[in-house]
């Protein structure tokens, strides 16, 4: 099947797209022959197809969830179904990158939560980095005015001629 339509993406049918295989590049179940056993192959092969096809309808069930459009009889105009449509997948898309469908979706949500992590720690540290710098600048522009920049004083080394216990408003 890879031979005969190998830059087509596959596709995962039902019981109702039997032939689907001479179109594109379609992966069904394989049906059992009368009075006889599958081979081990076929089973395993129908295993996981039918694992990867639970995941495909934990999505439409949630399209369905989500979107009243998708769940019930469609009355609007027909030549605007299609851009509906699309609008409920793509925002079902973004809706099942933060709520993940099942367990196993889990591990991809948690690389996403990751990389988003580890995206803002690294502005963090950038801001901080740049809020550092822009305060040492700001230090050496005081210092150049106060002409301070090579005596090597500091703010508390200048006597401005009175104690502390003195009242400087009498």
């Amino acid at each position: 099947m890879r031979d005969k339509f190998p830059n087509q993406w596959a596709v995962l049918a039902d019981r109702g797209y039997r032939g689907i295989q001479e179109y594109v590049r379609g992966f069904t179940l394989v049906k059992r022959p009368p009075h006889r056993q599958l081979t081990v192959e076929q089973e395993r092969a129908n295993a996981k197809l039918s694992s990867d096809r639970v995941v495909i309808e934990n999505f439409f069930g949630r399209l369905k969830t989500l979107w009243g459009l998708v769940s019930d009889k469609y009355t609007w105009k027909k030549d605007e179904y299609n851009i509906y449509f699309q609008t409920c997948v793509a925002l079902t898309n973004v809706h099942v990158r933060f709520n993940p469908l099942r367990n196993v979706d889990c591990e991809g949500y948690n690389q996403h939560l990751n990389r988003l992590l580890s995206i803002g720690s690294k502005i963090t540290a950038r801001n901080l980095s740049s809020k550092a710098k822009y305060r040492e600048n700001r230090l050496a522009r005081i210092q150049a005015v106060l002409g301070l920049a090579n005596s090597g004083y500091t703010s508390e080394d200048y006597d401005i001629g009175y104690e502390e216990t003195d009242n400087i408003f009498d």
